[in-house]
């Protein structure tokens, strides 16, 4: 008799399959790669995500901290602010349309800096910058770089060095004393997030304000410093991550090398019947250059007022070249936008903006 007749019929199939075959183990480690490659492809992700999302906390803060600092420290004066064509008297400077307070970039750039955009646009505004304190007998006109950054620059990410015992916390990075055995100065931060301020009239209230032919006529006794001391303003605090100083970048664009000014004025013409969907355009391609999440100045002449909007761009199609460079982008406006085309003035690593009425001070608050 054969002797797998022996063999219950239950453990017969067992008996025929003593273990896992070639392909089978193929199969599954498929399987495997490809989860593993999938969870793997999700970090980036993930990072991007949470970097993302630490920026939108700080820059709230950011902002909140810099609105303080306005306040505080006496910016709404007109009396501490600095523009090199009105050293002698700030309360001369004309205020018929939005101001830049950027004592950062003021500084830095020494060159085409008291004009935004820089070097001017279609209807180029003033940039200022604040007072500098004196040193001795020797004014400071405007604030130097180390004195802009020490008030523009947020100080809340504070960098650490790894301690050199693994039970330890690690330990704060401070500025050195060069002398022997020096004590640490001050605690070192990132400086990722700055911010500048800008003030802009009130529609209503332009009407009011003397034209820039009035001014250059007879700038001292219509100035608004003079006027209006005590007027509401709308106050803009931008937040920039990782603001670049530097007026240019060589950047790519299409395989092309190109020199992309960090500040930047084109042409902008809404679209579809709403304020969301907008096609921008300009001569230079590389001028159309934006991140979505930045912010944007949109801006027009209505009359004999200068109208004014912060954006935030959400989406960017791609650039077309076939005739003169334009791109489609939708946007996002806290406020209607009563115009149907104006000027669009981008600002590199611009990602915050925060608006209050304010009123501006006197040379007293009492």
């Amino acid at each position: 008799m054969h002797r797998g007749t022996n063999i219950p019929r239950s453990e017969r199939k067992w008996a025929r399959r003593a273990g896992i075959s070639l392909i089978e183990v193929l199969v599954s480690i498929f399987i495997l790669a490809v989860g593993l490659l999938s969870i793997a492809a999700l970090l980036p992700v993930g990072q991007s995500e949470v970097g993302k999302a630490e920026i939108d906390e700080r820059k709230a803060i950011v902002a909140q901290n810099a609105y303080r600092s306005f306040r505080t420290r006496g910016m709404a004066n007109p009396a501490n602010w600095f523009h090199v064509n009105f050293k002698s008297n700030p309360q001369d400077i004309p205020f018929n349309q939005p101001l830049f307070l950027d004592p950062t970039w003021y500084s830095e750039n020494p060159i085409n800096n008291t004009r935004v955009p820089q070097g001017g646009g279609g209807l180029p505004f003033l940039r200022l910058t604040l007072k500098g304190q004196p040193i001795g007998n020797t004014p400071q006109y405007a604030l130097t770089p180390a004195a802009a950054e020490a008030i523009f620059a947020s100080r809340d990410e504070i960098l650490f060095d790894p301690s050199t015992e693994i039970d330890d916390p690690p330990l704060l990075r401070n500025d050195q004393d060069t002398t022997p055995g020096g004590n640490p100065l001050r605690r070192q931060f990132a400086g990722n997030y700055s911010w500048m301020a800008m003030l802009q009239p009130l529609p209503g209230q332009q009407q009011l304000l003397p034209s820039p032919s009035m001014l250059n006529n007879n700038p001292t006794p219509l100035a608004v410093g003079k006027m209006y001391p005590q007027m509401p303003v709308q106050l803009s605090i931008i937040v920039f991550y990782r603001r670049p100083i530097n007026p240019t970048s060589t950047g790519q664009l299409q395989d092309e090398l190109t020199t992309i000014p960090r500040e930047r004025e084109v042409a902008i013409r809404f679209t579809g019947g709403t304020n969301t969907e907008a096609t921008i355009s300009n001569s230079i391609k590389n001028a159309l250059l934006l991140q979505p999440g930045e912010w944007g100045f949109v801006y027009a002449k209505v009359g004999n007022q200068t109208l004014g909007h912060w954006v935030k761009i959400l989406t960017a199609d791609q650039i077309d070249t076939s005739g003169s460079p334009k791109r489609n982008i939708t946007i996002a406006a806290p406020d209607a936008i009563s115009f149907s085309e104006g000027k669009l003035i981008l600002f590199d690593g611009a990602v915050h903006v925060h608006t209050k009425t304010i009123h501006l001070e006197g040379p007293s608050l009492w």
